[in-house]
């Protein structure tokens, strides 16, 4: 596989300490053993709390965000968390659950402080490297949903990529069938996807269900099992 390149577009960066960002991290290393893996993120333009993480031999491209609401991992050593939240928060917090699904799917925008992606530049980055390499395998991982948006683009415009589609968390309400507008656009924007990736069996069944074809069951638990790491 020395003539390809592999592109992995995961917006919650490695440096962050929040779960998003495990995943391809930690697959982002394994794959570079024997690949040219080049991991495309989005980053805060202050420097702030960063975590220590190991993506082997990636490469890592930051893409520093247009807009966001807070930086929640500015002075997280001075932040408080609060156990006991009250009406208010729960309220709010409610709310922006029914309203995130909707904005994501709108705008390249994604929870932890209202973040404003650029898509223009990771549009700009992955098109440099797809047309300067023979074969692209690029892997999307959800959420937000513009991941889903950039590998159908792209999909489109080079037919000899390969495209993967990951999905660490469900696009629609798996638990629930009323939620068919989210159903619908995820069923329609996997038509061109070449392989589907999911991290549960019950995910696994749902989206078989959808989309009508092998959807890949790839759970989180790879640790110090290289075999489970195979795409």
């Amino acid at each position: 596989m020395e003539n390809i390149n592999i592109l992995i577009i995961s917006p919650f960066s490695p440096k962050w300490s929040n779960i998003a960002s495990l995943r391809w991290e930690r697959l982002a290393k394994y794959l570079s053993k024997n690949n040219r893996v080049t991991l495309i993120t989005s980053s805060f333009p202050e420097s702030g709390f960063e975590k220590s993480f190991d993506i082997g031999n990636s490469y890592l491209i930051e893409i520093p965000l247009k807009f966001y609401a807070k930086n929640p991992y500015l002075n997280e050593s001075n932040r408080i968390l609060n156990n006991f939240p009250n009406k208010k928060t729960l309220l709010n917090q409610g709310l922006k659950s029914k309203l995130n699904p909707i904005l994501e799917k709108l705008f390249p925008v994604s929870s932890g402080g209202m973040l404003y992606h650029d898509i223009f530049k990771y549009k700009n980055f992955i098109d440099e490297i797809i047309r300067n390499s023979k074969k692209t395998i690029l892997i999307t991982t959800y959420g937000p949903w513009f991941t889903l948006k950039i590998g159908n683009y792209f999909k489109k415009r080079y037919k000899n990529l390969i495209w993967l589609a990951d999905f660490r968390d469900p696009s629609f309400d798996i638990s629930s069938y009323k939620n068919t507008f989210f159903k619908s656009q995820t069923k329609k924007i996997l038509k061109k996807a070449d392989a589907i990736i999911v991290v549960t069996k019950q995910m696994q069944k749902e989206y078989e269900k959808l989309v009508k074809k092998k959807v890949i069951f790839l759970p989180n638990g790879y640790d110090g099992h290289p075999g489970q790491c195979k795409i």
